[in-house]
């Protein structure tokens, strides 16, 4: 392993530095930008920085996968001299059971990073298809799911866990914590109470009779 110049070195890193002496100071000018990198690495470890992107969003719009994990890494692809970003997007509706992604395009090398379009992905299909918004968004669905179809496919899974977890969350903060027998009960049912989750509650708590034993 080659160790930066700042720290200390093995003997097969010394030996490269001894053969290559330019890396090291390729290295040192890439110092800030090698750090913020391992900075970044370490920050995703943390997968709770969805439930703020979740609070703010809005419940009609698709939720970009870098605003709810922002420091995972970017989706890029080369294509006919081109690096290309793609930008998945995800159904923020936690009882949704659709397993479609939006991911769009763009040219990162042109100054404004133009947009190439969109692929509508179904990841149902062991073999999935794309409906492209343009001629040139369709030319690029193969090579990036050649390149990132199995990031895609765990990105959506964990972006679902989240939407539900967080959804589940917010409807416990907002149940009563003790309704009263003749309140309506708080799971939705429309019946009061005490002739539904209380009741449920009682039954599940009581010993098992002679039979059930």
């Amino acid at each position: 392993m080659l160790v930066l110049p700042a720290s200390s070195r093995d003997a097969a890193a010394e030996r490269l530095l001894d053969t290559y002496p330019w890396i090291a100071a390729a290295l040192a000018s890439q110092l800030e930008e090698l750090r913020r990198r391992a900075r970044r690495l370490v920050a995703q470890s943390d997968r709770s920085s969805y439930r703020a992107a979740l609070d703010r969003a809005k419940p009609s719009a698709m939720l970009p996968y870098d605003r709810l994990f922002p420091y995972d890494w970017d989706m890029i692809l080369r294509c006919d001299g081109h690096h290309v970003w793609a930008c998945d997007q995800h159904c923020p509706n936690a009882a949704c059971d659709c397993s479609e992604i939006v991911v769009m395009l763009y040219d990162l090398n042109t100054p404004d990073a133009r947009s190439i379009g969109q692929l509508r992905i179904d990841l149902q299909s062991g073999d999935p298809r794309s409906n492209a918004s343009s001629p040139s968004a369709a030319r690029l669905f193969e090579p990036l799911w050649a390149k990132h179809g199995a990031e895609l496919i765990r990105r959506h899974h964990e972006v679902r866990q989240a939407i539900v977890a967080h959804t589940a969350s917010r409807r416990d903060a907002t149940r009563p914590a003790n309704p009263g027998r003749n309140a309506p009960c708080p799971c939705g049912s429309g019946t009061k109470f005490k002739r539904c989750c209380a009741l449920r509650d009682q039954i599940a708590v009581a010993p098992p009779t002679a039979a059930e034993r």
